[in-house]
């Protein structure tokens, strides 16, 4: 059974707040500077032995979400996905290397839309049926990292503040998961 509410699939981001909407503001000045600082850091970790984990804890050190993943897909869509990286997390909910299936309530829609997905409130039922979702997770992003059309894989935040995301942080997340997608 699908544990999101049914609804109609719509332009990225789909917003869960019991009603959907569709968001282009453009961001402000100082998401751009994030944006530009963060994209000469990525250059510097092309070499990096573990790339996605040093971009997450760069993403940790300048930004205060509860906690951030990335979970790869190294065979497409099909497969399942594979936590590559972590960090701020509580301990124990979720192990790198753990496989997760394309199914999960809480990435389905991004896995079968290649969209981003935006929970502002998160209800019991998905957080008990999702490892990836904490107790103290209210509001989450689920980001896409595509390649042409390729799902490669995708960049979860989590806020433990209900409605945790501005617009202009769904278009950051986007514009930076566009940046990983061609390094």
């Amino acid at each position: 059974g699908e544990i999101l509410p049914s609804f109609v699939w719509s332009r990225s981001p789909v917003v869960i707040r019991g009603s959907f909407q569709v968001m282009a503001p453009i961001p402000p000045t100082s998401s751009l500077k994030l944006l530009n600082a963060l994209s000469i850091r990525l250059q510097g970790l092309l070499d990096s032995e573990n790339f996605h984990q040093s971009i997450l804890n760069i993403l940790k050190s300048e930004l205060s979400y509860e906690g951030i993943q990335f979970w790869s897909l190294p065979s497409g869509v099909s497969s399942n996905a594979r936590l590559d990286a972590v960090v701020g997390r509580e301990e124990g909910l979720v192990e790198l290397g753990q496989a997760l299936s394309p199914s999960d309530s809480v990435l389905a829609y991004v896995f079968q839309k290649k969209e981003s997905l935006l929970l502002e409130t998160i209800p019991h039922e998905v957080k008990a049926s999702s490892p990836i979702v904490s107790e103290r997770t209210h509001s989450l992003l689920a980001t896409p990292v595509l390649r042409g059309t390729e799902l490669l894989g995708i960049l979860v935040i989590e806020s433990t503040k209900e409605k945790g995301f501005a617009e202009t942080d769904v278009l950051f997340f986007e514009a930076l998961t566009s940046q990983m997608a061609t390094v």
